[in-house]
């Protein structure tokens, strides 16, 4: 961690500009927002969904899968529908407003704000990813992507657009990955997973499971219902990158409050993003396809931090060198029964605990689809494979660099704006918000230049190495 400032970082109040200006890198934004301007996206829509399903739409026959219950606490309460975000966008700034729905006008900021190259997701289109009508869901992805693709093309230079790719089965990710790359989007935006239904659910209570549970997350690693092999080679085929985004899919598994949406979105998206992770990792996906790079967007890294250390820990005493400690035929009751004797205390059934139980012997190696040879080869799996989207302002951004960290990792922590939404006070000032946290001695200018450009660029060009050919990052 840096405890200096540097000569640059001494001067106050430095606009974004400048900050871009003087500094020797490029500056790469992986997770800006654009908000749907809706005249201009319908026609896309009418074309993809046809004519009965597009009347249906816009008639709001589906309105409540992408809109949460109205009204107060007590209106959400009887279904425990959680509170969802509301004024979420720019009203009161009308310019960063307008920058948010104009592709031009954007485009024409974009120096002023400080920012070389932006990948931008959707606003209006979260959640279309997780509809569970087949139709549907097939046809806003479609027809959000081309809204996409028409609208921002003509700026590709600057301002990279995301495709929403459904992943209910590994088929139709195909087929939208292939009209990704026909329409010349170039990032695939995929929900952190889907919700499918419980082939025996339970209907009372019972151990772990939610009285009347009838779903389950499937997040397209471990113990998923599908192999997701083909999507992932997919992507490195097609030159395509992987990101995650929360808020693709509309699950209320992390949400719970029905009265504060604050309550709820703390830790939302780091939430998401851990259990994606860990089904990733321990699925095999990382060791399987070596190359790829993983975006997990809006999560901050510090939970990243914090499960690099966890990783460790579990290896030393869960894997099938250290889980020995714990086997229950290595218990000598002989021994125990003595103890207990010694202290007045019964033995009478003592040799019941050493009885087999547990998994399966070849399900006791919990790390085995990883292909980890050791603690060490598990983290640089976890610390090359994801890329962290964290927010300008985002102090913990620190511990992606900290020393703490074991066996000298550095988590690629990445700068996401996450502009065109209410977490932005003003699209001139992200950048410079970052800056910041070289003024406050919190990032060296290495750890800047690692935040800003070099975690975005091994990102967005591990399936694509000319990917920033044509804009001022090349």
């Amino acid at each position: 961690m840096a405890n200096t400032a540097s000569p640059i970082a001494t001067r106050t109040r430095r606009s974004s500009r400048s900050i871009r200006d003087e500094v020797t890198h490029p500056i790469v934004d992986i997770d800006g927002h654009v908000i749907e301007h809706v005249p201009s996206l319908l026609p896309h829509l009418r074309e993809s969904l046809g004519a009965d399903l597009f009347t249906r739409y816009r008639a709001g026959e589906f309105q409540g899968l992408f809109v949460p219950p109205s009204g107060g606490t007590d209106d959400r309460r009887p279904s425990r529908a959680p509170n969802n975000g509301w004024w979420g966008v720019p009203t009161q700034n009308t310019l960063d407003r307008a920058t948010a729905m104009i592709p031009g006008l954007l485009h024409e900021r974009m120096d002023e704000l400080g920012i070389d190259v932006t990948v931008l997701y959707p606003t209006l289109g979260f959640g279309i990813a997780g509809v569970d009508l087949d139709d549907l869901r097939l046809g806003l992805c479609t027809g959000f992507n081309d809204y996409f693709a028409t609208a921002y093309g003509p700026y590709e230079d600057r301002l990279r657009l995301s495709g929403v790719v459904p992943m209910h089965t590994p088929d139709e990710a195909l087929a939208e990955l292939d009209h990704l790359h026909a329409i010349g989007l170039r990032v695939a935006a995929f929900p952190h997973g889907v919700v499918r239904a419980i082939e025996s659910p339970v209907r009372e209570a019972a151990a772990c499971r939610w009285p009347g549970q009838t779903h389950w997350l499937d997040t397209f690693g471990l113990d998923s219902a599908y192999d997701y092999d083909p999507v992932w080679q997919r992507c490195i085929d097609l030159g395509i990158a992987v990101t995650f985004h929360g808020g693709l899919l509309m699950d209320s598994l992390h949400a719970r409050s029905v009265s504060n949406f604050v309550a709820n979105h703390l830790g939302l998206h780091a939430s998401m993003m851990s259990g994606l992770a860990r089904s990733l990792l321990f699925g095999g996906v990382l060791h399987r396809f070596p190359t790829l790079r993983v975006g997990l967007l809006e999560s901050g890294v510090a939970w990243g931090a914090t499960m690099a250390c966890d990783l460790v820990e579990h290896w030393e005493r869960r894997s099938l060198e250290g889980i020995g400690a714990t086997d229950p035929s290595a218990l000598d009751v002989d021994s125990l029964r003595d103890l207990l004797d010694k202290f007045g205390m019964p033995s009478d059934g003592v040799e019941n605990l050493a009885t087999p139980t547990g998994p399966p012997l070849y399900e006791r190696d919990e790390f085995r689809l990883t292909g980890a040879t050791d603690a060490e080869d598990l983290v640089a799996q976890f610390a090359e494979g994801f890329v962290f989207g964290a927010e300008s302002d985002d102090r913990s951004v620190v511990t992606a660099f900290s020393s703490f960290l074991p066996y000298g990792a550095k988590l690629g922590a990445a700068f996401s704006s996450d502009m065109g939404h209410w977490d932005v006070d003003g699209l001139d000032r992200v950048v410079a918000s970052a800056w910041k946290q070289v003024e406050r001695g919190l990032l060296d200018e290495g750890q800047f230049e690692a935040f800003m450009w070099t975690n975005p660029h091994r990102l967005l060009t591990a399936n694509d190495p000319n990917f920033f050919a044509g804009t001022p990052a090349a």
